[in-house]
């Protein structure tokens, strides 16, 4: 059985940060060691928020083990990119040159950092790093010519309107 000693300073804390904490896993953890406090059996703290034995076990061994420290702290595993170290050399990098394509930033990030990673993924590691990536617009086609211009009315005068007319006299359907 684990036996914690707890003051009315630390019952005091517990019972504000139990409801006041941003992480909900650590408020979890804390509402634990509250009932705790108050003298709750372990089954009936286990009842009340649904946790298992182990669970509720090691919430008990990491304060007592590490204190309020290691009962508030949030030690997730997150995976980190190969590129983490090399971010403000790719963000001064880019911010002074941006790459047109992802190809090219994937090509320049290559030789900056000497990690080779495809264009999705240095998509991804740009986004991370708050770089956006540029956006394009369509490149418009070649100004109409005048030969072109007269055959868009010879068009218009001679095959558009005369259909248009038979649609208007419900002799023709049209879609659009």
């Amino acid at each position: 059985m684990i036996r914690l000693i707890f003051t009315e300073e630390m019952r005091a804390r517990l019972r504000y940060e139990r409801i006041h904490h941003p992480h909900p896993r650590v408020r979890q953890r804390l509402e634990a060691l509250y009932l705790k406090s108050e003298g709750w059996p372990h089954q009936a703290i286990r009842a009340s928020l649904g946790i298992s034995k182990p669970t509720l076990i090691g919430y008990l061994r990491l304060f007592q083990d590490g204190g309020w420290a290691a009962l508030t702290g949030c030690r997730f595993r997150r995976a980190q990119s190969a590129l983490a170290p090399y971010e403000t050399v790719i963000v001064a990098a880019f911010t002074h040159q941006p790459p047109a394509t992802l190809a090219e930033a994937s090509t320049r990030i290559a030789e900056l950092t000497g990690v080779q990673r495809s264009p999705n993924q240095v998509g991804l590691v740009l986004k991370q790093f708050g770089l956006q990536r540029r956006k394009r617009g369509a490149i418009p086609g070649p100004a109409p010519t005048a030969a072109r211009r007269a055959e868009q009315r010879s068009f218009e005068t001679q095959e558009l309107t005369p259909r248009l007319r038979e649609a208007q006299a419900s002799q023709r359907t049209v879609f659009f």
